[in-house]
């Protein structure tokens, strides 16, 4: 964390900067933790707010994901949302209820009663994590048994904000703006409410409330949405996610336990403001436009030179990226000459600055073609933005939750389907003797151990784009021609599994502007008809895992481990135990 500092203030954020950390006497760190405590540090006057030692909102910024070191980055940063979970947390009272009330009653354990969820945010305003959290703020109902309160952080609240709180007590919720509690306030006015399920939304991430749960105010406690990797927590029991970002053989760590949600982890309610879907720039300009509005964070060099290698392969192509730096002339120097080193000419990009409104950023969108994901930390919400906007996505699927977030978006809209994951009885049958009679393998056995090939020698985003790779994935569609394409699309759709089928893919989808037309007008109801927006049965789903989550507590206090073990794998804890496939046909001896 950093060290609280008392220095002679300068007078530039990047003198505040560098003068605190001299003083520190640390090592640099990532230039993306430079920008972001530059970002919020310095006040409109100019002066700066100085990291306090007792500040968990502070702290936890240093936690953000980082993207330079590729695809391993989650396990050293895992182990650092560990160890200050260890420091943050060492004052959790052991209960497993909450402190602050005396000896449960009977009523307090009944695992079918009624209950009470609380949500924690700072981010109910028009921000990322806003998208995601309007489903559950208004969909709950206290006549299915589920009553909610929204414990709104919000610094400055905007008109989403009052539309939210509006929404949120029309569905029965009840809204608490406490911003201006502490930590502690904020855990006393939790216990005082008895919330059963306390859910905060934040992470590690600007504003978080984590110190809230070290004090473990509610019985259970789980993590969602704002922040793709642990808190650190053990006072954190949960981590919503699903089986697509997190496979059930993840290598990716965590305190808490993951709690696989049926279907996509997210719901996404679309801005109310959104504009309509305009035809496909390529149909007038005659040249495909390839496209990304994520965080600059996550567009590494690593990520620019795949991105080089597409507009290589795709002769007139252009690429626009839309950041708020670029409003700087430096920062848009940077990015081309970033670009230029990897054979991409300035002719062929547009840098844009951030729009002035939410309207018309989503109207930008009409001057792309294709989206492409950035790796190993995909988009999410831009993910969401672009498909609704009629920009298919093209994403990469990786090893850790942030890499797999498009996937499991894509899935959800149907542009990708994977292959079923192998279920615990196939896995035993694998793991037992071979018979000595001859078997013919299934089809259904070949394709998992087919799929288990390539994600085992796919080096994702972390291995090189090889020359011969990149000649393979330009001339995917001039060398193979339209079947080749076609062949390579309906295989992988949107989602690669490799550099090299990244750039492959893109060169294929850009091949066909046709279909991309008529993908864009058909996109926006296809998302809306799909799982990723239908609020109400996600709804539904995610009070059914509440309800299993509260069960598994009730069944563990009372001693009753079978009903316990029981709930959690109706939680989505466990993997499910899927029934064995049909034998296959009896085949000759001989064969």
């Amino acid at each position: 964390m950093l060290p609280a500092l008392s220095v002679q203030r300068p007078t530039t954020t990047w003198g505040c900067f560098n003068a605190m950390w001299a003083a520190s006497r640390r090592p640099w760190p990532p230039m993306p933790d430079v920008w972001s405590w530059m970002r919020t540090a310095v006040t409109p006057d100019r002066t700066v707010c100085w990291p306090s030692t007792t500040s968990t909102r502070v702290r936890t910024r240093w936690l953000a994901p980082r993207t330079e070191s590729g695809g391993s980055y989650s396990r050293p940063l895992c182990s650092r949302c560990r160890r200050w979970g260890g420091r943050a947390g060492g004052t959790t009272p052991p209960e497993r209820w909450c402190p602050g009330r005396s000896a449960p009653s009977a009523l307090s354990w009944e695992p079918d009663r009624p209950l009470r969820i609380g949500y924690i945010s700072p981010d109910l305003f028009t921000h990322s994590v806003s998208y995601f959290a309007e489903a559950p703020l208004t969909h709950h109902s206290p006549a299915r048994g589920y009553q909610h309160y929204v414990y709104s952080c919000v610094p400055k609240p905007d008109p989403k904000t009052v539309r939210l709180r509006a929404a949120t007590e029309a569905a029965g919720g009840v809204w608490r703006d406490v911003a201006r509690l502490n930590e502690a306030e904020l855990a006393e006015l939790v216990r005082r409410d008895e919330i059963d399920l306390l859910v905060e939304l934040t992470g590690h991430t600007a504003n978080n409330r984590l110190g809230v749960m070290a004090r473990r105010p509610a019985p259970v406690q789980l993590t969602w949405i704002g922040y793709p990797n642990s808190t650190g927590l053990k006072a954190v029991d949960y981590r919503l996610t699903d089986d697509v970002c997190d496979p059930w053989d993840t290598k990716q760590t965590f305190v808490e336990e993951l709690v696989r949600l049926p279907g996509c982890f997210l719901c996404y309610s679309p801005a109310v403001d959104a504009p309509p879907v305009a035809p496909a720039p390529a149909l007038a300009n005659g040249y495909i436009t390839f496209g990304s509005f994520n965080n600059l964070a996550k567009i590494t060099p690593q990520v620019l030179r795949i991105w080089g290698a597409v507009l290589a392969a795709v002769p007139r192509s252009r690429l626009v990226l839309k950041n708020k730096p670029f409003a700087c002339e430096a920062a848009r120097g940077h990015v081309l000459q970033q670009l230029a080193a990897v054979g991409v000419e300035s002719w062929r990009v547009d840098l844009l600055p951030l729009a002035p409104g939410n309207a018309e950023h989503l109207a930008t969108y009409a001057l792309m073609d294709i989206s492409l994901d950035p790796f190993p930390y995909a988009g999410t919400t831009t993910t969401t933005e672009s498909l609704f906007m009629g920009v298919p996505c093209l994403t990469m699927a990786g090893h850790c939750h942030a890499h797999n977030v498009g996937v499991s978006l894509l899935t959800a809209v149907g542009l990708h389907r994977p292959a079923k994951p192998q279920n615990r009885i196939l896995q035993q049958q694998a793991a037992a003797p071979a018979s000595p009679s001859c078997a013919v393998p299934s089809a259904t056995s070949d394709h998992h151990q087919q799929r288990a090939g390539e994600a085992e020698n796919s080096s994702m985003s972390s291995s090189p784009l090889s020359t011969s790779n990149c000649a393979v994935a330009g001339d995917v569609c001039a060398s193979g021609g339209a079947a080749a394409a076609a062949g390579l699309v309906s295989r992988s759709g949107w989602v690669a599994h490799s550099e090299a089928e990244y750039v492959a893919l893109a060169v294929a989808h850009a091949s066909d502007v046709k279909t991309l037309a008529e993908l864009r007008y058909s996109l926006r109801e296809r998302m809306l008809a799909s799982p990723l927006c239908n609020a109400p049965v996600f709804l539904r789903r995610l009070e059914g895992v509440y309800r299993s989550l509260w069960r598994r507590h009730c069944f563990t206090l009372s001693g009753d481990s079978a009903a316990a073990d029981a709930a959690a794998e109706a939680a989505g804890l466990r993997q499910p135990l899927l029934a064995a496939p049909a034998p296959a046909t009896a085949v000759s001896a001989t064969c």
